[in-house]
């Protein structure tokens, strides 16, 4: 009889364990002069480093910087600037919401059955959810903010409410 409540006990101690390292941002590669900021200093971004919530990156000419989070990448093009706003996971899933600053990312955000993946890129002007499918997600002063849907579908939320592209 006892045996019986092993092995469901077991499979939550095991997600349990798992789930901490879901929510983490790790830099798979980096190519050009790319630079962090964590606190006051900008510092070199390498391979295999973590990112932290609150931490910005920045991209110079002829650089990028591609992210996993939580199992999904981010390309950070050339001349861009993003911060890393929310990035957290738990038993009810994960929530990510990067800020795109100026310049343009690439999202490949996979989705997760087993968990609710809530994950967003934020410009000064709108808001792109992002969820099983890939994009780029392109703004500057004068252009403003362009989303290029490469596969799958998206939301946007702008000052005005909710749209569906």
């Amino acid at each position: 009889m006892k045996s019986r409540y092993i092995i469901p006990a077991s499979l939550i101690a095991v997600f349990f364990m798992i789930l901490p390292s879901f929510a983490a941002i790790t830099v798979e590669s980096v190519q050009g002069k790319v630079a962090y900021k964590s606190g006051d200093q900008w510092r070199p971004l390498a391979p295999n480093q973590s990112i932290a919530v609150g931490t910005k990156i920045s991209t110079g000419a002829k650089s990028s910087a591609v992210l996993n989070v939580d199992g999904s990448t981010v390309t950070v093009r050339q001349l861009s600037m993003v911060r890393v706003n929310a990035n957290i996971a738990n038993e009810q899933g994960s929530s990510t919401n990067l800020g795109l600053k100026y310049g343009s990312v690439n999202a490949k955000v996979r989705k997760i059955k087993a968990l609710r993946t809530n994950f967003k890129i934020s410009t000064p002007i709108a808001t792109s959810s992002v969820r099983g499918t890939e994009e780029e997600v392109s703004f500057g002063p004068q252009a403003g903010m362009i989303i290029q849907v490469l596969q799958g579908a998206i939301g946007t939320e702008g000052g005005l409410g909710l749209g569906n592209i």
